[in-house]
């Protein structure tokens, strides 16, 4: 019997991954942390090893290079689950000597299972044959215990912002972000079991924000902790509905608008949302703008307020009046994030600012949460249609 070992602080992920490769025919034994792992390989001589990034004690990477080190493990295949907004962690892994990258949101147990059998036959090793590994009696329904989990995950989530938000100075509250970055990576490793891709592709972008932000407190603005609600407000809304409510984003892509005049911003902007995995057609010119919003409809538009010619509140405008642009969200890019600004904003038919300077994984998770949200009222706006 071919046997697998699973390293990962999740208990959840780890019971679960247990059970899927008992029943695709693997011996299997698991670690908590790094350290644990390395004891547990040493002893369980693995022919295969599913690895998170994210440890306690000894993070993944360093798990690999010791693996790497040792002639016992030097040939060791290594899956790990990975964060596909951030291409650095990725190739540290690979070249650490990790054989595959697997991405968070796209990790089912099927897609897993595939991998490693994949891997298996390419190293020259046999898979097992797939047995039937009937699950206890009393074992809870997986995707009805997924579910519950999620909604303990969000309302953790939605209390500890709150505690942020009251905080006189949320910089300087580790231990709070530290708590949300968990919370967060386990909500997107029980959305991506459960199979809810678009959940997943939000609590994913929400994690590594959250890792930023504890790499840099001072970036805890009240932009970003506006932005890391209107996530889990989301996340909230999308766990209440049984049925999976929008449509991937890579399934049917949006098109997305950048005006700015300034060329390095409309590059820092392009920038963001081509890590998360998201084209737009960047613009610098005001007039430009609004001659290409008279021929082509967009699915989300940023707007540099203080250009010349127009204003963003000028072109948001123009762009209300006509058919194809009345619901688009927009977001103004701004210096000043303050009532003023947002008054106006609302005004011209505004849907969201984002202050500078901005991360620009916030900037992704803000667009994440308005292009979703948008596919989201028009899912509702037919439902409404057809049941009239």
């Amino acid at each position: 019997m071919k046997k697998i070992a699973i390293i990962d602080d999740d208990k959840i992920v780890c019971a679960i991954y247990q059970n899927r490769f008992q029943a695709d025919g693997f011996e299997v034994a698991t670690a908590g942390d790094g350290e644990a792992g390395l004891a547990l390989i040493a002893n369980f001589q693995p022919d295969v090893l599913l690895l998170d990034l994210g440890l306690p004690t000894i993070d993944g990477l360093e798990v690999v290079r010791r693996l790497r080190a040792a002639p016992a493990t030097a040939t060791l295949p290594i899956l790990v689950f990975s964060n596909s907004y951030q291409p650095a962690v990725i190739e540290n892994a690979l070249k650490a000597g990790v054989n595959q990258c697997l991405r968070k949101i796209d990790s089912t147990p099927q897609a897993v299972s595939d991998a490693v059998r994949a891997l298996l036959s390419a190293t020259g090793a046999d898979s097992p044959a797939p047995t039937i590994v009937a699950p206890a009696p009393s074992a809870p329904d997986q995707s009805l215990y997924l579910a519950e989990f999620a909604k303990t995950s969000i309302k953790d989530l939605r209390q500890t912002l709150t505690a942020l938000y009251e905080s006189p100075n949320p910089t300087r509250c580790p231990a709070e972000l530290e708590h949300l970055h968990r919370s967060a990576s386990n909500l997107t490793a029980c959305t991506a079991l459960n199979g809810l891709r678009p959940a997943a592709q939000l609590s994913n972008i929400l994690e590594i924000l959250l890792q930023e932000l504890l790499a840099n407190p001072a970036d805890v603005t009240l932009s970003a902790l506006r932005t890391m609600s209107q996530v889990v407000d989301l996340l909230a809304e999308v766990h209440q509905i049984k049925a999976n409510p929008i449509s991937d984003l890579t399934t049917i892509p949006p098109k997305i608008l950048v005006v700015d005049d300034d060329a390095l911003l409309r590059q820092l902007i392009t920038y963001a949302l081509e890590k998360a995995g998201l084209n737009s057609v960047a613009i610098g010119s005001a007039n430009t703008a609004l001659e290409v919003l008279e021929q082509n409809q967009f699915d989300l538009i940023f707007l540099d307020i203080l250009m010349p010619d127009h204003t963003g509140y000028e072109i948001c405008e123009r762009m209300r009046l006509t058919p194809e642009h009345q619901e688009t969200p927009v977001i103004f890019v701004t210096g000043q994030c303050d009532y003023q600004n947002f008054t106006l904003a609302s005004l011209s038919g505004g849907t969201d600012l984002i202050a500078k300077p901005f991360l620009p994984v916030e900037l992704a998770a803000k667009a994440l949460v308005h292009l979703f949200n948008h596919r989201l009222e028009r899912t509702r706006t037919h439902s409404v249609a057809q049941a009239a």
